[in-house]
C-alpha cells in the first residue's frame, strides 16, 4: 500500500501595525496567501486535490472570512521561487495599504506535499524554519508557530 504524506499548515501572522488608539473601533483589515500544489516528485506521486482545496479555502476566506477577493493572493503549482514571490507580494500589498490604519492580519495556508522538514515543492523543498523565519524578517508582522495536520491517503 503506497502512502502519501499531504500536509496543510497555516501561518497566522498579525501585522503590528496599529492605529493610534482612539475613543472608536480600530478597523481591521485582513490578507491572505492561498498556495495549492499537486505536483509531486520521484519520492512522492502527484496529488489530485490540494490545488482545489487551496481554492475552496480562499473562497471561504473571501465569502465569510473578511479577505476581500483583491487582497486574496492565489498561488497554483508553484515551483520555490513562486512561493517567495507570493509572500512577496503580500508583504508589499500590506505595506502598500499601511495609510489606511488599523490592524492588519495575513494568513498564509499551504496545502500539498511536506514532511517533517517543510514544504516539497516538485523536486524543490522550502524548509518549515526558512517559511517562519520569512514571515519574521519582514519586519511588519510577526508569525504564530506554524499550525499542521497531516492526512495519510492511498
Amino acid at each position: 500500500m503506497n502512502h502519501h504524506l499531504t500536509t496543510l499548515f497555516v501561518c497566522v501572522v498579525a501585522a503590528v501595525l496599529q492605529a493610534a488608539e482612539s475613543s472608536g473601533p480600530v478597523s481591521l483589515t485582513r490578507y491572505a496567501l492561498v498556495i495549492g500544489s499537486n505536483i509531486g516528485n520521484r519520492d512522492r506521486v502527484g496529488l489530485k486535490y490540494a490545488v482545489s482545496d487551496a481554492q475552496s479555502f480562499a473562497d471561504v476566506l473571501t465569502d465569510m472570512g473578511g479577505v476581500q477577493k483583491h487582497r486574496c493572493i492565489i498561488v497554483r503549482n508553484p515551483d520555490r521561487v513562486m512561493l517567495l514571490e507570493g509572500l512577496e507580494k503580500l508583504r508589499s500589498m500590506v505595506d502598500d495599504e499601511k495609510n489606511l490604519g488599523g490592524r492588519k492580519e495575513a494568513v498564509v495556508y499551504y496545502s500539498g506535499h511536506a514532511d517533517e522538514n517543510g514544504i516539497i515543492l516538485g523536486g524543490e523543498g522550502l524548509p518549515m524554519r526558512k517559511s517562519a523565519d520569512i514571515c519574521r524578517r519582514s519586519g511588519w508582522m510577526s508569525a504564530s508557530p506554524f499550525s499542521m495536520r497531516a492526512n495519510r491517503g492511498v
